[in-house]
């Protein structure tokens, strides 16, 4: 299978069974699809640190780039890069749009 980093035992490779990897979404592919489907709305995401230090913000979908989430607070100015990696879960204030 291309793009893996194992090689499947030969005596039980069978060509019928294998997923073509094109076919495949992980989680983050579609958080990335569904938070770029959504730019411009409001959100509150929740995250935790390396340090498990829970946070929470509340801004607008900006941009949503392979690891990481930016979103924008105009109330106070700020601009936030969030990794992907480390939120838990993410809500809207108002309906979504799925891609």
């Amino acid at each position: 299978m291309k793009g893996n980093n194992y090689y499947p035992n030969p005596s039980f490779f069978n060509s019928e069974n294998v997923v073509k990897e094109e076919n495949l979404l992980t989680i983050d592919n579609n958080l990335i699809s569904i938070l770029n489907a959504n730019k411009g709305k409001m959100i509150k995401c929740f995250w935790l640190e390396a340090d498990e230090h829970g946070k929470n913000i509340e801004g607008i979908v900006e941009f949503c780039g392979p690891d990481y989430l930016i979103i924008s607070n105009h109330n106070n100015g700020e601009w936030s890069i969030i990794l992907i990696n480390y939120i838990k879960y993410l809500t809207f204030k108002e309906s979504i749009k799925l891609p």
